[in-house]
């Protein structure tokens, strides 16, 4: 049927907006009459148009009327940055509105659909949902547990290792390496911990691929890390997590650990309420089990290399099974999801 292709459309419009929205919701928005689509748009920053808004503002307002819309999420009926997207559609003389997933935000939820239908709008739910509840999961983790949406990532020798101690390795090959940079023009940030800095000195950019710097989260917490460290430069924001006070860095911000509660979960609250709504969590291997341990992630990517290490830092071990798995050249990427 026509309208599944245009739930999808809403959906991969929706991906177009990653890296940019921070703690707003990924959405996709098309407008279509008698089977053509009229307009579409995206949410492509945070602050800026909606993807409702952002479609409408591409054409003259009477080409939208008796136009249905397909959406992703319920359209919001609040004034935040934004005038509130469900006027903005009543004005445009719309006269169906199709959404994937209902908005969770306490501030909308379920306000949007009945301003609608109280204004004469039909409002139906997309007949296949999987497509925008996937899209969604980040911003439904986001408001449901006040966190960013957690992200594991890790490469491993083929026995099990994810590298020497206190010695660099490289595993993984050139591809896999330009792919991780792809994922991280998609996150608001990375958090890694000292002794990943120490030994091998990343910069945490992407450099490989065309796209904004995510946010660097360094976990020092007794203040080890030289303030030369590549870290520390200023290709990116970075913020600096310690326990203690440490001398200032110019272009670094601090953020102190809280000892009052579970320090992990506090610090990914603090980082939420910093707008983060994506993280990726990138080493090492004491880090990885920390999240691992306290239950905070929703996604995982492996690669698994052809490297022998035969000993040195052991790999974290999932409970669960991959949802899929994809050959990059001689790496093998798996990937988990928790909620699958």
């Amino acid at each position: 049927m026509l309208s599944n292709l245009y739930e999808h459309r809403t959906s991969d419009l929706g991906r177009l907006g990653r890296g940019g929205t921070k703690t707003n919701p990924l959405v996709g928005a098309v407008f279509v009459r008698n089977g053509q689509i009229i307009t579409e748009g995206y949410h492509q920053d945070w602050g800026g148009p909606h993807a409702e808004a952002a479609a409408i503002n591409q054409v003259n307002r009477d080409e939208l009327s008796l136009c249905e819309l397909y959406v992703t999420l319920e359209p919001c009926s609040h004034f935040g940055k934004t005038a509130p997207c469900s006027v903005l559609v009543i004005d445009s003389k719309i006269s169906k509105v199709a959404i994937g997933q209902k908005d969770p935000n306490p501030v909308v939820n379920g306000r949007g659909i009945k301003m609608l239908r109280n204004a004469g709008v039909e409002v139906t739910h997309f007949q296949d949902s999987q497509s925008s509840k996937e899209l969604l999961r980040p911003f439904l983790v986001n408001q449901e547990q006040e966190r960013p949406y957690i992200i594991l990532k890790w490469a491993e020798s083929i026995d099990g290792y994810l590298s020497k101690h206190d010695q660099q390795i490289k595993l993984t090959n050139p591809i896999s390496d330009r792919l991780v940079h792809k994922w991280r023009s998609e996150i608001d940030a990375i958090i890694v911990g000292t002794n990943t800095v120490l030994v091998d000195d990343p910069s945490l950019t992407t450099r490989l691929y065309p796209g904004s710097n995510p946010v660097r989260v360094i976990v020092d917490r007794n203040g080890r890390i030289p303030t030369s460290a590549t870290v520390f430069d200023d290709q990116a924001p970075t913020w600096r997590c310690t326990l203690i006070t440490t001398p200032r860095i110019k272009r670094v911000e601090d953020i102190t650990i809280s000892t009052k509660e579970n320090q992990l979960l506090a610090l990914m609250r603090q980082l939420f309420f910093r707008n983060t709504g994506v993280l990726m969590v990138e080493g090492g291997g004491q880090l990885l089990d920390s999240f691992l341990q306290t239950d905070l992630w929703d996604e995982c990517r492996i690669f698994q290399t052809k490297h022998m290490l035969e000993s040195g830092i052991p790999a974290p071990k999932l409970p669960i099974q991959p949802c899929a798995s994809y050959a990059v050249l001689s790496d093998k990427l798996l990937l988990y999801k928790k909620y699958s």
